[in-house]
């Protein structure tokens, strides 16, 4: 099975400002654009921080609804019978993000998860 989201696309019109696009998250997961890290290569300033404020909001919204997919695959008893894969695109469209030839453009972060009775059963046929 594959699922794919579209929660956080970066073709949304951009929410207002210190919200984030998953309008249903609790205030609580808002970042506050003053905390907000502000990569070098960009300038420190109060727009800068609102949109990092905003990719973190993304952030956090993805990772709840990952979570909520991992939740459901163990309610449903598959979790343990299950390989997950988990990649998104290149994050925002925002300089020196996805469309760009810059390795802060390029790299896509995938991660993996399996039950440790689904590796030990891979070790054993080798």
């Amino acid at each position: 099975m594959v699922y794919a989201s579209r929660r956080t696309r970066s073709n949304r019109e951009p929410p207002a400002q210190g919200r984030s696009n998953d309008s249903s998250a609790p205030r609580s997961n808002h970042n506050n654009p003053a905390s907000a890290p502000v990569p070098p290569y960009y300038p420190d300033t109060p727009g800068a921080r609102r949109t990092m404020a905003r990719v973190h909001d993304c952030i956090t919204a993805v990772d709840k609804h990952a979570g909520q997919i991992l939740d459901e695959l163990a309610r449903d008893g598959l979790a343990d019978d299950t390989i997950v894969f988990f990649w998104p695109d290149h994050g925002q469209g925002i300089p020196r993000g996805k469309r760009t030839l810059w390795d802060t453009g390029l790299r896509v972060p995938l991660d993996t998860q399996q039950s440790i009775q689904l590796a030990q059963e891979a070790l054993a046929r080798k």
